[in-house]
């Protein structure tokens, strides 16, 4: 699927109903970092054409892998990651880049 390479396919993933379960993601694939011990289904589709995209050397994000060297930036996107996706409204960095 090329998840990187489609048309902001990671701003619409993570604006949509699985926003939180794209950003954990995110987290587990260029962070190394597992926020939840229950993984869902969206979760695992999302980490594996992540990780396909990672070994095949595409690192388009639009932003977002850049986005996330930011100390505050990468904050809220932790904290985003374990959120409800109806409460982006209250990640205004994350909010903004989407």
């Amino acid at each position: 699927m090329g998840c990187w390479t489609h048309l902001p396919l990671t701003i619409c993933l993570l604006g949509g109903n699985n926003g939180p379960d794209f950003a954990r993601s995110i987290c587990h694939v260029f962070l190394n970092q597992s926020l939840n011990d229950e993984i869902t289904d969206k979760e695992l589709l999302y980490t594996e054409l992540l990780k396909k995209d990672k070994l095949e050397g595409n690192f388009q994000s639009f932003g977002l892998l850049h986005a996330l060297r930011d100390p505050k930036f990468l904050e809220q996107f932790l904290i985003f990651s374990i959120s409800r996706a109806n409460e982006l409204p209250k990640f205004p960095l994350i909010y903004n880049l989407i």
